[in-house]
Formats: structure tokens, sequence, C-alpha cells
């Protein structure tokens, strides 16, 4: 598997945010950013990033501009994207030096250990509270004196987080149950044929499914491709319930068409209809 690292250095102080995650995807991104936020427990002013297509992508006229996924995440929480010129390392030397800095004194360390990745970053955390007190290159402060300054500069927190999760439009099938990477897993059986979002963090493989603004029920992912039918404890009375109702219908249906009555039918001599046919002929 594919290991990734969110970095998100605060430009004074040089305060570190790490995260590893599975994916780069846009979801996985925002959350990393709303992670971020809350460990410096504010939000920069502006955000610089590098050339990542997740955060910024040409417009019709060929200039780049912040994704739409993007610009709703710094409404929300305030600041302002701004993209990293090309070939102009001046301006992105501060992550650089750190994912460098990263890489030669912590993962050297701990990539044979076979850490989990939730094992992984709550080491990578315990390390960075470890180096904030050592003093940085060039400067005779550490990264815990300078941010302590630099932390007053950070924007607010919003009182309500953004939902950064992955949002599935499901549909409930009949046998009250949806589907999300080849796994099943039921819903109350009075959503059948009912449209519900399916609310997954790709990184913790948490889900949330969602009617209408109300939540149904939170659960934990199955690992994708096991084909796993999963029926929750407190949905299989009514969905049993169900099934016998269902049946109990079926069955009737059965009964009142096996009891409909079939028209007499006349049967009649063949001498009959050679008469018939006779006397039709003759008024003919």
């Amino acid at each position: 598997m594919k290991l990734y690292a969110f970095v998100m250095i605060l430009g004074y102080s040089r305060m570190p945010y790490v995260q590893y995650t599975s994916d780069m995807k846009t979801d996985t991104l925002r959350a990393c950013h709303v992670d971020a936020f809350h460990y410096f427990g504010g939000v920069p002013q502006e955000i610089l990033y590098d050339n990542m297509k997740t955060a910024f992508i040409r417009d019709a006229e060929g200039n780049f501009r912040a994704t739409w996924a993007l610009r709703e995440l710094a409404g929300h929480y305030g600041f302002e994207p701004r993209r990293c010129h090309v070939r102009r390392p001046q301006t992105k030397g501060k992550v650089e030096r750190n994912i460098g800095y990263l890489i030669r004194n912590f993962w050297e360390e701990v990539k044979a250990q076979g850490l989990s990745i939730s094992d992984l970053n709550q080491a990578v955390l315990r390390w960075i509270d470890a180096i904030q007190d050592k003093r940085i290159g060039g400067f005779d402060q550490s990264r815990a004196e300078r941010f302590t300054h630099e932390k007053g500069y950070l924007l607010p927190l919003p009182s309500v987080d953004l939902d950064v999760r992955l949002i599935v439009p499901c549909i409930v099938n009949r046998e009250s149950m949806i589907t999300w990477e080849t796994n099943r897993y039921s819903v109350t059986p009075e959503f059948i044929s009912t449209s519900v979002e399916l609310r997954v963090d790709r990184r913790t493989m948490q889900a949330e499914i969602v009617h209408e603004g109300r939540s149904l029920k939170r659960f934990t992912l199955e690992p994708a491709g096991r084909r796993k039918r999963i029926v929750f404890q407190e949905d299989k009375a009514a969905i049993m319930n169900r099934w016998r109702h269902d049946w109990a219908r079926i069955q009737r249906t059965v009964r009142q068409t096996n009891r409909t009555q079939v028209p007499d039918v006349i049967i009649r001599h063949p001498s009959e209809y050679d008469e018939l046919a006779d006397r039709e002929g003759g008024m003919q």
C-alpha cells in the first residue's frame, strides 16, 4: 500500500503538522486541513500550495484557480489559498526542508516497525512534540518559542467544522441494503427505495448514513472488495418483520388467483354446429 504524508508548516515558527494517509483524494486533503487547524488551535490567514491538482486547476483561459472544494474550505475557515509559482523553490523551501528533516529523523526510525496508519500518526505527533524545544537553524529560538508569538496571528476556529467527508448518494434496495465498494450495509426497511447519503471518512474508515439531514446510523466500513453483507443488530427484527409481511402478501395474492372462477364452457355436439352453419347459409 502506498503511503502519503500531508505536511503543513507555519511560516514564522516552522511549527509542523504531519498526517500520514493512504490516498491523496480531495476529501482526505480537506480533512487533513481541518485536523491541522485544530492541532495549531487556529487558522493561518493564507496558505501556500505546491503544484497540487487537488488544490488548483486551470480554467478555460488557462489560468490557475482554486478548486471548488478548496474554495469552500477556505470560505468556511477564512483563509486565502495561494499557489506557488512554478520553478520558484524559494517559495516552498520551508516545507521541503522540513520534509527532508522528517524523513531523516522520524521516518528512518519507524519505517521498519510495521505500524498501522493510526499508530504512525500518533507516533509522528509525539515526535513533533519532542522537537519543539530544539533551536531552529539560523535562529536563536525554538519552534515552541516562535509559535507562542505566531499563534496570536492565527484566525479563530469556527464554532462548527465543515463536513469534509465524501458524500455518496445511495438507493436503499429491496433487501433494505445500500452498497459501497462491493460491501452491503443494512438500513431500516422504512427507507426501502429511498435515496440516502453515505458520508465516508476514508482516513478513519468511519461512515454515517443520513436521510434529509437526519442521521440514521454510524459504523465502521469493511475493507473494499470483501463483498460482505452486514446486517446491523438494530435492523434485524424490522427486516425480518418486513420479509414476513411481504411473504404473507404474496401468499394472499396467490390464493386469490387460485380462487378466481373460470367461466363455464358449453360443450356441443358437432352436428349442432353443422345445423347452425346451414341455417346461416340459407339466410345469405
